[in-house]
Formats: C-alpha cells, structure tokens, sequence
C-alpha cells in the first residue's frame, strides 16, 4: 500500500500467480496485447473465468522483450 502526498488516496498493489492453462495460452498468442479488447476479455470470461469487466481494463503484458510474457498488469480501481 502507498498513501499520497495529501493522504487522501491510497493505492493497493495485488499480485497473483496465473494458471498454467492461461500462461499456455499467452505463450499460444491465444491471448495476446494487440489483440481487440473486448475479444481478449471475452476469451478470458469464457475459458478462464475472469471477470469481462476487469479482463477489458488489462494495460500490458510483461517483460517486454522476453519471448513469452507471462505476466498481466490489470488496471482494477475503485472509487469509495
């Protein structure tokens, strides 16, 4: 967790491994960066029981430059 410099916001940082169907399924490209959003989300919905919402707000997968990316920053805010 971090607090902003007025304290009035907070960020909470959440990490979690992802199975091993769905790191198959980035290395695949069945699950890629450049595909349609709202195609990934709904492949993501369907097969590994994500969220649609939160699967449409997914802003990278990383290490840019390795040959498989096998990880997912999800962009997943709520307001209070």
């Amino acid at each position: 967790m971090a607090k902003s410099a007025n304290k009035h916001n907070r960020l909470l940082f959440e990490s979690c491994p992802l199975s091993k169907e769905l790191m198959e399924a980035i290395e695949l490209k069945d699950i890629a960066a450049d595909q349609e959003p709202k195609v990934r989300a709904r492949t993501l919905a369907d097969k590994f029981g994500w969220d649609v919402e939160e699967a449409r707000k997914i802003w990278n997968f990383g290490p840019e430059g390795m040959p498989i990316m096998r990880n997912i920053l999800l962009e997943a805010t709520r307001g209070v």
